[in-house]
């Protein structure tokens, strides 16, 4: 059996109730620039470092995120040098400001170490709703 159809045998079984109908299949790409086995290493291990997904759920409101890191895209690009170099946009965001500042340096720290330029930017505040508020009341339908 070959790696692709062990992997999707094994992720179909992992997400049977929520995708029924989950395939996995490769396709060929056409590179305009292949990574060096170490490089593409440390990208890996770097992503895998790197905070993604839910980090907190809010102790005041039920059901409520409260900090979070989304690991959206990564480019391969030049950096100042002529060199390649990685970009990454990672949408951090809490409730808490000190919280968004804590897990963006986590994952600042990650790609650091892989010697990736890191900027922090584009952040907005958090906001603490209180716990009694009209917009987290369930949306009532009228009919």
């Amino acid at each position: 059996m070959s790696f692709i159809s062990e992997f999707e045998k094994a992720t179909q079984a992992e997400f049977i109730s929520t995708e029924a109908n989950l395939t996995v299949s490769l396709v060929p790409a056409e590179l305009d620039y292949e990574l060096e086995a170490s490089a593409e290493n440390n990208l890996l291990s770097a992503i895998y470092c790197a905070p993604h997904g839910v980090h907190r759920m809010s102790a005041e409101l039920d059901g409520v995120t409260e900090t979070s890191c989304n690991l959206g895209v990564i480019n391969l690009c030049n950096s100042n040098e002529g060199e390649k170099a990685f970009d990454a946009c990672l949408l951090v965001r809490s409730l808490v400001d000190s919280a968004v500042e804590h897990l963006a340096c986590g994952a600042k720290a990650a790609f650091s170490l892989i010697q990736a330029e890191v900027m922090l930017e584009n952040g907005y505040p958090g906001w603490r709703p209180p716990p009694v508020s009209g917009l987290l009341s369930p949306l009532k339908i009228i009919q």
